[in-house]
């Protein structure tokens, strides 16, 4: 699949990227790119490029007020898979586009995770929302007034996103 996003004249966008909502059972989690823990384009240095494997309930971290989590950058490569290793795998499609993918897997869309203000009020889905992104902007936090993330890690509306990525069977 290939997207392209033009959009003139509209605010910085948190995201560029797709939702994929996957049957329940799908699991367990196998991706090149960094990890083990989220990472987010201003916020990687720690996070190390390798292969990883994990479980969709351990991509929630444990903030304070349900917000984004669960976040991996640079990923080449990720499978959702069930218990016997069948299931979808999204590989990223460097053509015209960029050579890597921003992914995440989680029981709570993005929707889930805005408004409620303890984490015992977000419910779990039973189904994997998995998040294949070209970018999300940066995280920021440089300061305690709520400075906008740094320049380069902002996706300005009215430029052109392009990303592609594949998606087949895993196992």
């Amino acid at each position: 699949m290939r997207h392209t996003l033009e959009a003139a004249g509209l605010p910085d966008i948190p995201v560029v990227g797709a939702l994929v909502t996957v049957p329940a059972g799908f699991e367990r989690l196998d991706w090149y790119g960094r990890g083990p823990h989220e990472n987010y384009q201003d916020r990687k240095s720690a996070a190390f490029v390798g292969r990883h494997r994990s479980t969709v309930d351990a991509q929630v971290a444990p903030y304070v007020r349900p917000q984004q989590t669960g976040n991996m950058t640079d990923v080449r490569r990720i499978a959702l898979t069930d218990r016997t290793g069948d299931g979808l795998a999204v590989l990223a499609d460097p053509a015209d586009g960029e050579p890597f993918l921003e992914v995440s897997a989680l029981h709570h869309t993005p929707f889930d995770l805005d408004g409620p203000r303890h984490p015992h009020e977000v419910k779990r889905r039973a189904e994997t929302v998995l998040g294949v992104d070209h970018r999300q902007m940066g995280v920021s936090g440089n300061d305690s007034w709520g400075a906008p993330p740094k320049e380069p890690y902002l996706l300005r509306a009215g430029r052109t996103h392009t990303y592609g990525y594949r998606l087949r069977a895993a196992g």
